[in-house]
């Protein structure tokens, strides 16, 4: 998949070298890119595109190459029978955690605790990520901001300069 990005990149004319893309590889064999879509284009892009003005063709053909992988980007849960980690609970915890546990109301209360905020955590991160992607369409839909001029400007005026050749 990997190489097929990096000669769709070439034909488009994003002008990537092999040592570009070795260094991305690199990067992912040592999981900067984490396990998201997102985390994976930054990276990439960083990577690969040395010029702004080739950002929107390597848009263009990430989209193309990496299509549909937004849609396996949710995180698989696997339910761990009780039983197991009572079991764990008992072989690795010190005497004191599990006092601490029983204090929270066993094992089963601090797994509803855990699942609860697991479902507040992705609801917060999901959001946030919504909102950035808002931002960033708000962004490119809206004009550059006109530049200020300075009104002390460094080069004399065409009616100073012309004064002091006049008075010279």
């Amino acid at each position: 998949m990997f190489v097929a990005f990096f000669h769709e990149l070439k034909t488009a004319g994003v002008p990537v070298t092999l040592r570009e893309y070795l260094t991305l590889l690199e990067a992912m064999e040592k999981d900067l890119a984490g396990r998201r879509v997102e985390d994976f284009y930054y990276l990439a892009r960083t990577a690969l595109v040395k010029d702004e003005r080739n950002l929107d063709k390597f848009d263009r053909v990430f989209g193309h190459v990496f299509k549909g992988l937004d849609l396996i980007t949710d995180p698989l849960t696997a339910e761990i029978p009780a039983e197991w980690l009572k079991k764990l609970a008992e072989k690795y915890l010190t005497e004191e955690e599990k006092r601490e546990i029983e204090a929270i109301g066993g094992l089963d209360k601090l797994l509803e605790l855990l699942r609860q905020r697991m479902q507040i955590w992705t609801t917060r991160s999901s959001s946030a990520r919504a909102t950035s992607r808002s931002r960033c369409a708000a962004c490119a839909s809206s004009p550059a901001p006109a530049r200020p001029r300075s009104s002390t400007s460094t080069a004399p005026s065409k009616a100073r300069r012309t004064k002091a050749i006049s008075t010279s």
